[in-house]
């Protein structure tokens, strides 16, 4: 491979992570903008340190970005009253007080999970299938 095939390379290379930057990290995606397969991208990952650093850091900053855009839309639902939004803050952020989701786990038809039985009969059950 000449001189040229080495500069295109590094070309294809650069435009691969400012692909992964406007394709929020997807990296099939980015292989595809930038006209490569994915098992290419990863013989370069693997031999190219410098790339793999650059790739990381792509993959690392549209993570951030993306997150901060889906919080964005999250908090944009919230102030304008849509209850989806709302429920899915409280189950994953609220944590303290009253607004907690509780999981109850029963048996065939409600019943107890160990209807008739101690605690000291399971713990002795567990230990002997161990």
């Amino acid at each position: 491979m000449g001189s040229r095939g080495i500069s295109n390379k590094e070309e294809v290379k650069v435009g691969f992570v400012e692909a992964i930057k406007t394709n929020f990290g997807l990296l099939t995606v980015a292989c595809q903008a930038a006209g490569i397969s994915f098992q290419t991208y990863r013989n370069w990952y693997k031999a190219d340190k410098e790339f793999a650093s650059k790739v990381d850091a792509a993959v690392t900053d549209s993570f951030e970005r993306t997150t901060d855009m889906a919080e964005n839309k999250l908090f944009s639902a919230i102030s304008k009253g849509e209850m989806t939004g709302i429920i899915f803050y409280f189950k994953t952020k609220v944590k303290k007080g009253e607004y907690i989701e509780l999981q109850e786990f029963t048996g065939r038809d409600g019943e107890s999970l160990f209807a008739g039985a101690s605690l000291k009969q399971i713990a002795k059950e567990i230990a002997k299938d161990e």
